[in-house]
């Protein structure tokens, strides 16, 4: 009688638990999460730096001056006090240039100040407003009082007198052309003064932010002074 050899069973490859699988899927999220959180950082980080980085004229509405400081003067106002730019360090100042005798660009700039104000002038009440006259032998500290006056500024715009000697300087230091065809006030052509115009925005350190070309509207000078007076 043949016996059969008995069959012994292969031996079979080790199967990995199922616990262990879930495991390793745990690990590959908790990598995958980890990675996205430093990526998430990352980018928070520098978007934070850039922001810092960043001049408030990278903000501002305008032609971008650069930051630089802008340049010292003094002169006399309408009522007779001396006023140098670095005596309103702290405030932002609107700088302008005009002459009293303008029938034009000067009164609609200034109606322009008037908006603002009227509309903002609670939360610009930091705010500087200078002009510079470009028009040493008609403006006066008469006619200066009266053209603030008119545009009810009495008491904001601070209107800046001198002599050629004195002014001339300052245009050229802003980059302000100024014509004066007439000699005399009253005479032919002497109230059309042609003067570089515009509105030269500065920060409470005393640094040129931007220029607003005499295009502007009230609301891009609103904006940007809102934006100034918060530093």
């Amino acid at each position: 009688m043949t016996t059969s050899a008995t069959q012994q069973p292969q031996p079979t490859a080790p199967r990995t638990p199922m616990r262990n699988n879930a495991q390793a899927l745990r690990l590959v999220s908790r990598i995958l999460v980890g990675t996205l959180v430093v990526i998430v950082v990352a980018v928070l980080v520098a978007h934070t730096l850039l922001g810092n980085g960043q001049s408030a004229s990278s903000r501002l509405q305008g032609t971008s001056l650069g930051g630089n400081l802008a340049p010292d003067f003094t002169l006399t106002d309408q009522s007779g006090a001396r006023v140098s730019l670095a005596s309103l360090r702290g405030h932002p100042v609107v700088l302008s240039f005009f002459f009293t005798h303008c029938t034009n660009e000067c009164p609609l700039t200034a109606s322009k100040y008037q908006r603002v104000l009227s509309q903002s002038g609670a939360q610009l009440r930091n705010v500087r407003w200078v002009a510079v006259s470009t028009d040493p032998v008609g403006d006066s500290p008469q006619t200066a009082r009266q053209f603030v006056a008119e545009h009810g500024l009495t008491g904001k715009l601070q209107y800046l007198l001198g002599t050629q000697s004195e002014l001339a300087p300052i245009w050229s230091a802003y980059s302000v052309s100024v014509e004066t065809p007439g000699a005399t006030p009253g005479a032919m052509g002497s109230g059309a003064v042609m003067h570089t115009g515009g509105v030269w925005l500065i920060d409470a350190q005393g640094r040129e932010q931007v220029y607003l070309d005499a295009m502007f509207s009230p609301q891009a000078l609103g904006d940007d002074l809102k934006i100034l007076s918060s530093k």
